[in-house]
């Protein structure tokens, strides 16, 4: 059983937290290179180039989706993908597998058509259906979506290392040093994962969003 009042005792470490703040610097020369699909998007970006692209400036991609008529639903979903790889090497390469075929991208297509609608959840089952886009990714998507169309309850971003962080802090941390952990894909697991951290954030009045940045840090000690 988790141990919701443990969740008080990070209280003050949370609340300081600044989710919009977070990033990773941009290497627009590597990401230029190694794109396949189509390089004029990488342009785009161009002017993030040795700085840091937050939480914020993908809200904002997601925003100008939603607001202007016809805007390229390939953009905000790219800039997801650069912010989430990060300073890793192998970003371009598995990117370019979620580019490289037909069927990818109408799944792509079909999932932001999906956040247009605010259908979050629906969205999130389409991109898993993206061959080579695992549930951090597909919950990156929708995590900005939802940021994006304020929702109440947006979805949260689910990886391996907020997984972690759930069964060392709240369920039990010996269990956690000796096996490997990993968040269930399916729709019902990533509801209640969402639940469960807005529940939290309720209780101790801070964003949840704030609740998974301090997950996801702690696997960085």
């Amino acid at each position: 059983m988790i141990n919701d009042a443990a969740i008080y005792e990070f209280r003050e470490e949370i609340a300081q937290l600044s989710p919009m703040d977070s990033g990773f610097v941009f290497d627009y020369k590597r990401w230029k290179n190694a794109f396949e699909y189509d390089k004029n998007f990488i342009d785009l970006f161009k002017d993030f180039d040795k700085k840091e692209i937050t939480r914020l400036d993908v809200i904002n991609s997601f925003k100008l989706y939603f607001e202007i008529k016809n805007q390229n639903c390939f953009i905000p979903f790219l800039l997801t993908m650069i912010w989430g790889y990060g300073k890793s090497g192998f970003g371009p390469h598995r990117t370019n597998k979620y580019f490289s075929s037909q069927d990818n991208l109408n799944h792509i297509e079909n999932a932001m058509t999906l956040l247009s609608s605010r259908n979050l959840y629906e969205a999130y089952e389409e991109l898993l259906m993206v061959n080579g886009l695992n549930v951090s990714f597909a919950s990156k998507i929708t995590y900005f979506a939802g940021r994006a169309l304020k929702e109440k309850e947006y979805p949260l971003i689910f990886d391996i290392r907020v997984a972690n962080s759930l069964v060392n802090l709240f369920l039990d941390s010996n269990i956690a040093s000796i096996v490997s952990i990993n968040p269930n894909t399916d729709l019902a697991s990533y509801k209640a994962y969402n639940n469960l951290l807005h529940k939290w954030a309720k209780e101790i009045s801070v964003e949840a969003d704030n609740i998974e940045l301090f997950l996801f840090n702690q696997n960085k000690k």
